[in-house]
């Protein structure tokens, strides 16, 4: 079945509103503390919430782009009205702007003016919240020792939770400082995919198609 997306809800994998929280210790009680993850939650919002913001800017100025080019050809169509009903300077300045608001409409669109750096941000800072998903997800895959180990008790809980931070520190080293050389790596390897016509299984990078944490 396909709901209302204004009723679905988004990031309800890392637990960051409360009720799924509560949901998922009731569900879940000896597991909890696995998919649990209080820290990587609160880095994971520092990304989030500035890509919505810098998303919320980019659809600004799209609608700004297409009302100025609408406007303009409404000012285009008209242009014989002006030469009726208004002296020869108004018309032409009533023409002279519309050709300019097309102008600026068509530079916005096509050039990203204005926009540029909120793509830019929206795409690293996006980027950056797939990663820490993907760590997260891929704790339950490539620690399938540990996470038992964990249920035995208090002090084997304990140790898996020291040892998830150290993993999540490695992880804030390796990977956040350098979103944007890891952006353009991986936008390059699927331009030379699609250059090369590929089969993108087969092709390796050094990028970040991996994040297995180390075992400390």
């Amino acid at each position: 079945m396909t709901g209302d997306l204004s009723t679905q809800k988004f990031n309800d994998d890392l637990l960051l509103d409360p009720q799924d929280r509560a949901t998922a210790r009731q569900g879940f009680p000896a597991l909890f503390h696995v998919v649990d993850d209080e820290e990587l939650r609160a880095l994971f919002k520092t990304f989030n919430e500035p890509a919505n913001r810098a998303k919320r800017r980019i659809l600004r100025f799209g609608i700004l782009a297409v009302l100025l080019v609408m406007i303009a050809l409404f000012g285009t169509s008209a242009e014989r009205i002006y030469d009726v009903h208004l002296p020869v300077y108004a018309a032409a300045a009533a023409a002279s702007l519309s050709a300019l608001l097309a102008l600026i409409g068509v530079l916005i669109g096509l050039f990203g003016l204005m926009i540029g750096k909120a793509k830019r941000e929206w795409l690293y800072q996006r980027m950056a919240g797939k990663l820490l998903r993907q760590f997260h997800f891929q704790i339950f895959v490539c620690r399938t020792d540990d996470i038992p180990a964990s249920r035995k008790g208090k002090t084997e809980k304990g140790g898996f939770l020291d040892h998830r931070k150290k993993w999540l520190a490695e992880f804030r080293l390796r990977f956040l400082p350098h979103l944007e050389a890891r952006a353009s790596a991986a936008i390059l390897l699927r331009a030379c995919a699609f250059r090369e016509r590929r089969p993108r299984g087969r092709l390796q990078t050094n990028g970040p198609t991996v994040l297995t944490p180390m075992r400390g």
